[in-house]
Parts: structure tokens; C-alpha cells; sequence
């Protein structure tokens, strides 16, 4: 018989879009579950739609706890999981409904801990593709193919790992960006990790969502998390990797601002801003370009040349982008 994986879906002011993901869940290929609906204080409906699907599907259970955050239930759900897996769904998404039996299966098969699907982002309808391609990773490869954010990325929902992984992993309360300072943990308490390019997760942006709003808040935090990770994951031996990561991650901040100009105007974060600038221009090594893609070497070049020009080309630059993939 299967064995019971236990999902856990934190749930905060997601009526509109709540009962399409539960629906998601409920019809899995894969039947053996425990849905573990966590309402973190919710101030909308969400809290009857959990309720009126717990009478209909006796595997569902629903837990509630005062507004802590994603963080908070996601560690409270782990605690209640009686699954030998688990698996995280966030509760404005939406899942291909053979995506837990493709990532069982793949686990079993190739006798891994963690086994990791794409995602694909969606607005109105998504599609999903079940060409299962596979790789296999020990920890340190597996990890290096973090750090490049391509294939394996720091989310927590798109992966079913064995619950002893997740023994002694606290997502980190009160943070943003949480998932990076938690989801590498599941490697490194792994031994070998299956991925497949089988797009199986729904991950929903709102429309119009070119412009990335961010905070103060999510900056400090973002940078938190990585330094975390980066001096947990030394003993691994993959410096290169991680300053390549770093140089990356400088450089997204420098995008997300370019769109979000107004926090420049604070003196506290713009000395911070400053300061990974000039640690942008110390870690852009030969060695690092080499390793790095062509656009972001050039995007690098032109960010260090003149930061101010750096500013009025990006947000004209996405713009152009998101029209062609429309067109």
C-alpha cells in the first residue's frame, strides 16, 4: 500500500482563489492523503470554505491558529503531520492532479529523500507538463544547482520529502523570503535528491505584476536568509557557488529597485544598497563572469558603469520583455 503523505497548506485571506487549490488536492491520482488546512488567522471567508470541505473529505483536517505567518503554520503543520512524507501547498496556488503521485513515484523509484518538480507561473488558466526527465543529485550537487536558481529553487511547495528530513527544520517566524533560509535544509539532510522537469506546480501572480514590489523589510530579511545559508553551507566546499550566488542576488536587489525608487529616499537602506554595491564590485571576479550568464554579465556591466542609467533601462526593459511574451 501507499504510504500517507500529509500536505500542508497554510491559509490566510485566500478566499478567492482557496477552494481551486483545495479542489486540486482532493482529486490527486494519488488518494493516500492527509490535508493539512492551516487558517493562520484569516479575516475573510477562508475559514468557512476549510470547514464546508473538511465535512466532505474526511482526509482533509482543519487547524487555526492567531496570525503568525506562513512560517508559523508551516512549522505547527509539520508537527501535526502523521505522514511518512510531506509535502507544502500554498493556498492561492493550484497543482496538476497526478503531481504527488509523479513525485511518490520518482521517490520510490530512485530510492531518494527528496523528490522536486518545475513550476509553472499562471495568471488566469495554467498548464501543466508531465514529460518527467529526470536527474539525479547527491547533497553537494544538489546544492550547487540551488545556488544556480534554475532547476532546483528555494521553494518549499513544489517538493515531497521523507518527514525525518524536516526533524530539526524551523522555517524562520517573522521572516520574509523565509523558504531560502529553510528549503536548503532539505538537501542537506538529504542523500540523494530526484529532480524531474515535469511542470506540476501552479504558482499564481496577479495580473499586471511586472512592477515587483518590495519593502525595507524583505530586503534585510532576503539578505538574512542568504547569509544564513551561505555559512551553513561552507562545509561544502563550493565558495565559487556561492559568491556566484551572492553576485546574483546583489543584482536582483538592484532590478527590484529600479522598480521601487521610492525606498531610495531612505538614508538607513540606501548605506546598505551602497554597501553591496561595492561588494558587487568585489566579488565580480573573471572567475565569476565566466561562470555567469551573458545577460546578467552584461546587466552587471552596465550596473556598475552607471548606476543611475541602470535604473531608467530596467523597468523598460521588463516592460519590453512581459510585452513579447504576451505577443
Amino acid at each position: 500500500m501507499d504510504e500517507l503523505i500529509s500536505i500542508i497548506v497554510p491559509v490566510y485571506n485566500t478566499e478567492k482563489y482557496l477552494k481551486r487549490c483545495i479542489e486540486s488536492l482532493i482529486h490527486q491520482t494519488y488518494s493516500n492523503l492527509e490535508i493539512i488546512l492551516i487558517n493562520d488567522g484569516s479575516k475573510d471567508h477562508s475559514k468557512e470554505i476549510c470547514l464546508e470541505f473538511s465535512k466532505k473529505d474526511k482526509r482533509i483536517h482543519y487547524l487555526e491558529q492567531t496570525n503568525q505567518g506562513a512560517a508559523s503554520a508551516r512549522n505547527f503543520g509539520i508537527k501535526q503531520a502523521k505522514g511518512a512524507y510531506i509535502g507544502f501547498v500554498d493556498s492561492d496556488d493550484v497543482i496538476s492532479l497526478d503531481m504527488f503521485s509523479t513525485l511518490y513515484h520518482n521517490l520510490v523509484t530512485y530510492q531518494a529523500d527528496l523528490s522536486i518538480c518545475e513550476v509553472v507561473r499562471f495568471q488566469k488558466e495554467t498548464s501543466f507538463t508531465n514529460s518527467n526527465h529526470i536527474a539525479i543529485y547527491d547533497v553537494k550537487e544538489a546544492l550547487q544547482v540551488l545556488l544556480e536558481d534554475k532547476k532546483i529553487c528555494s521553494y518549499s511547495v513544489n517538493k515531497l520529502c521523507k518527514k525525518e528530513l524536516l526533524q530539526n527544520v524551523q522555517y524562520p517566524i517573522g521572516k520574509l523570503q523565509e523558504d531560502v533560509g529553510t528549503v536548503y535544509q532539505f538537501i542537506t539532510n538529504a542523500k540523494k535528491i530526484v529532480y524531474s522537469d515535469s511542470k506540476l506546480y501552479g504558482y499564481y501572480t496577479r495580473e499586471n505584476s511586472v512592477t515587483t514590489s518590495i519593502s525595507e523589510k524583505f530586503i534585510y530579511d532576503y539578505f538574512e536568509m542568504i547569509e544564513k545559508r551561505a555559512k551553513d553551507l561552507k562545509k561544502y566546499n563550493i565558495d565559487e557557488d556561492i559568491t556566484l550566488n551572492r553576485v546574483n542576488v546583489i543584482l536582483g536587489m538592484f532590478i527590484d529597485l529600479s522598480q521601487n525608487k521610492h525606498l531610495l529616499k531612505n538614508q538607513q537602506l540606501k548605506q546598505f544598497i551602497n554597501q553591496k554595491y561595492q561588494e558587487l564590485k568585489k566579488l565580480n571576479t573573471t572567475s565569476i563572469q565566466k561562470r555567469n550568464t551573458k545577460k546578467h554579465n552584461l546587466l552587471i556591466r552596465i550596473l556598475l558603469w552607471n548606476r543611475r542609467i541602470f535604473y531608467i533601462i530596467m523597468p523598460l526593459y521588463l516592460k519590453l520583455k512581459e510585452k513579447m511574451k504576451k505577443s
